[in-house]
């Protein structure tokens, strides 16, 4: 094995522009700016009728194996093939864009769905979001998860929410009047939790404590009670001392002090 090292100039940095992106799982993918990305849809029917010449095949025979082997080359075409065309969408959406907002989709739970298990896989979200967090890195920008609750029936212009169904494409919001696409709006309500702390998957929440309240931390495989109630899983409990501690609004996390006892310092 051969290696060897050179040196690798770094890519310009890109203008501050960010977008939102809506996976959908009909044929288009819609972006924050209003453009349409076309859904990578590679025809599967080689590999439907290599297949078939397999089942048609007698076993242990070498006309089967000849199949069976012309059977993975079709399918390892196929998946170069949508390895590259994905490569090609989430190249085109890097090269403009500083900052990408994505949502941070369960997919697993959603391939349970009884009819949309098959439109899920085939649209390989989850191979998409990868593509474009390395291809993101490498460009020195920011790829942003946050939550996909509500972002298609939530107006982007006044915050409206309005029911609909999931085959109803077109929201008319009944707040301002905005007509506009289901999945543009979808795609700017997830660029604005982009750029919005507080919409971030990643971004951890405090809990607000009364003044004069400071959260205390438990050590984990300690049980019982505390002076507030039962104590809390996540290990953090509120302690009210407002004699010691000053009272004021902000939200604040103290670890337990780990000095030893003054009864055990000799001097």
């Amino acid at each position: 094995m051969v290696q060897f090292a050179a040196e690798v100039e770094d890519r310009p940095f890109r203008p501050a522009a960010s977008v939102g992106i809506n996976m959908d799982v009909r044929e288009r993918d819609a972006l924050s700016t209003g453009e349409t990305v076309p859904a990578v849809r590679i025809g599967r029917r080689p590999p439907e009728r290599a297949q078939r010449a397999v089942s048609r095949a007698k076993r242990v025979s070498d006309s089967r194996r000849r199949k069976v082997k012309a059977l993975a080359r079709e399918r390892e075409r196929t998946r170069i093939r949508e390895r590259d065309a994905l490569h090609g969408i989430s190249a085109g959406i890097v090269k403009r864009r500083r900052r990408i907002a994505a949502e941070a989709l369960q997919v697993s739970n959603m391939m349970r769905h009884p009819t949309l298990a098959r439109p899920i896989a085939e649209r390989q979200w989850g191979r998409l979001a990868k593509q474009l967090t390395c291809e993101d890195e490498s460009a020195r920008g920011e790829v942003v998860r946050v939550r996909p609750r509500h972002t298609g029936t939530d107006c982007h212009a006044c915050g409206h929410r309005r029911k609909m169904p999931l085959g109803a494409r077109e929201l008319a919001c009944d707040g301002c009047g905005l007509a506009t696409d289901r999945d543009v709006n979808a795609a700017r309500n997830v660029l604005r939790r982009g750029i919005a702390p507080a919409g971030r998957e990643s971004v951890r929440r405090t809990v607000p404590a009364r003044p004069g309240t400071f959260l205390h931390h438990v050590p984990p495989g300690c049980r019982g009670r505390t002076r507030s109630g039962p104590r809390p899983a996540d290990g953090w409990s509120r302690v009210q001392n407002a004699q010691n501690e000053p009272s004021h609004h902000c939200w604040k996390r103290q670890r337990a002090s780990r000095a030893p006892p003054l009864s055990s310092i000799s001097t």
